[in-house]
């Protein structure tokens, strides 16, 4: 069955946001920047900060609500960013912002140059961003090449007007029979990657939802309106980009349409445009590919239950997500500490493996504290929910009334916030959040975690894993029991005969190597140690 748009079309501004935001021409819109004061204190000439960097996900209208409306807004996120340089990230990533309909939490973008407006204006992020970097922040942001909203004044002139300007900017057949080896992605929800518009009397391609018609880079006039919002962003002063969903960006009859040549000529295109006119900015790109096709996108990507067998999907979804409200799509719709049956333990050798394995660590806002979810939100709303600053009735995130919020507070006893907030946890040497921002303290004094090597140990128990990260300056051991029973780790490391490893996470013991290349080191249930072994390895 095919889905039917027959939304009335919108009055389209003249100017259709490829010169200028929703209700704004380029005129008036260059004319409220050159009043905003100019890009804060950031180094750009260090382009591979990126390489030890922590990134910190923060929802705009989930942290901090600065008017009492309900929504967070980038006024309140720029309140707290004295509280995300305490912690200790390095980078913050913006979900979409963007002005949206919500009908996909603002992946569904109506207009790539204007802020929804209860989060604020661009003057507001203009303000934050500065302010971040001033704190030594840096900032990228959500970008979504793929599709647009249905909404988008794009797609309504698209479907009105076949012969117009804009109506071969989406990918258009008079049947929905083309593309058949392409998956439906969003399988719970699509049952066609094609829907049916009533007013153009064909069909729309759209590899996500039906609301969601994707771009057609076919025609040059798309690339280009890509370039000049990379362009828009950027020029205000961001540090890269999140870019969106990219494996999808070209259709081939006879291929899946992913990873196709032209998708992989088109990022190479735009990386070859902000390497030139922005260096240090930096391009992740979500590609939820087999790692032989993830290769091709010249990183490393952020592992979804995309990347595995239906059978080991199928295992991951009974441990962890045994009722089918907590899974979305073919994904797990979970915060860390649910998720771990709220294990003190478990969360705190997950993220030290986070912090020490090789890769780009992202938290999660709320994570450092050990939020919890709401599985009964619709989609992923559940794991949105607004940020728990204190122990009151609105956990400190806005002075609204509780049944105002967006979304509400989590009241799931043991994760709601007379139990689970930053103001109590700061107070407490021992909590979570005390911890967290230890262990991202010594991260960033070792750099080899981000730019070393990494090298696996093995060993015959499969319980634990043990791993060297090294370069030319350093070497650490890093040690992870994933069971809940104590274990022995008994190595054999010639290398460091007589060399005692000294152990980088307050309160652990030292670890003497043998002369012959010995080394036994007990750990706890869920135990993990980090290990410096030496400043240069020894022949």
């Amino acid at each position: 069955m095919t889905h039917f748009s027959c939304t009335p079309a919108e009055e389209i501004p003249e100017t259709l946001a490829p010169t200028g935001a929703l209700g704004l021409t380029s005129a008036q819109l260059q004319a409220r920047l050159d009043e905003i004061h100019p890009v804060g204190a950031i180094d750009r000439t260090e382009t591979e900060w990126f390489r030890t960097a922590v990134f910190y996900e923060v929802l705009v209208r989930s942290f901090k609500d600065s008017n009492g409306d309900g929504v967070g807004d980038f006024k309140g996120l720029t309140e707290k960013l004295d509280y995300l340089q305490w912690l200790g990230v390095d980078c913050l990533w913006l979900p979409p912002f963007y002005d949206s309909p919500l009908h996909d939490g603002g992946y569904d973008i109506r207009d790539y140059r204007w802020i929804r407006e209860e989060l604020g204006t661009i003057e507001d992020f203009k303000v934050f961003l500065d302010a971040a970097h001033d704190r030594g922040l840096r900032v990228i942001i959500d970008f979504v090449m793929n599709h647009t909203s249905d909404s988008h004044p794009w797609f309504q002139s698209s479907r009105a007007d076949p012969d117009g300007p804009y109506g071969n900017y989406y990918v258009w057949s008079d049947t929905d029979e083309a593309y058949s080896d392409a998956r439906i992605i969003f399988c719970d929800t699509e049952d066609s990657n094609w829907s049916s518009d009533c007013e153009r009397k064909q069909f729309y391609w759209h590899r996500f939802f039906h609301h969601q018609p994707d771009l057609n880079f076919e025609e040059p006039r798309v690339m280009e309106e890509m370039f000049d919002a990379v362009r828009f962003w950027m020029d205000l002063g961001i540090d890269g980009f999140r870019l969106d969903a990219v494996p999808y960006l070209i259709e081939a009859e006879g291929t899946n349409c992913e990873n196709l040549p032209g998708t992989h000529t088109i990022l190479k295109q735009l990386r070859a445009m902000v390497d030139e006119e922005y260096p240090g900015r930096i391009l992740l790109c979500e590609a939820n590919q087999w790692p032989d096709d993830v290769v091709e996108y010249f990183g490393h990507d952020e592992l979804t239950l995309e990347m595995v067998t239906e059978e080991e999907r199928r295992y991951m979804w009974e441990e962890y997500a045994p009722e089918s409200r907590w899974r979305c799509n073919l994904g797990i719709r979970r915060r860390l500490s649910p998720l771990v049956d709220n294990d003190d333990a478990k969360i705190r050798l997950l993220n030290a493996m986070l912090l020490s394995l090789p890769g780009s660590p992202v938290l999660y806002y709320g994570d450092e504290i050990g939020m919890g979810d709401d599985p009964w939100l619709p989609d992923r709303d559940g794991v949105r929910t607004p940020m728990q600053w204190d122990d009151s009735e609105t956990a400190g995130f806005s002075t609204a009334l509780p049944e105002d919020f967006h979304l509400p507070v989590i009241h799931t006893f043991g994760h709601d916030p007379e139990h689970v907030n930053v103001a109590r946890q700061m107070d407490d040497p021992s909590s979570l959040l005390v911890w967290t921002r230890a262990m991202l303290g010594i991260r960033r004094h070792h750099p080899v975690f981000g730019t070393g090597e990494f090298t696996d140990l093995g060993g015959a128990d499969m319980a634990v894993m043990s791993f060297l990260r090294h370069n030319e300056h350093e070497t650490i051991l890093c040690l992870a029991n994933l069971s809940d029973t104590e274990r022995t780790v008994t190595l054999h490391l010639p290398q460091f005969a007589g060399v005692t490893g000294s152990s980088l996470i307050h309160g652990q013991d030292a670890h003497p190597v043998e002369s012959d290349g010995t080394l036994s080191v007990p750990l706890w249930p869920y135990g993990y140690r980090w290990l410096q072994m030496s400043s240069e390895e020894k022949s």
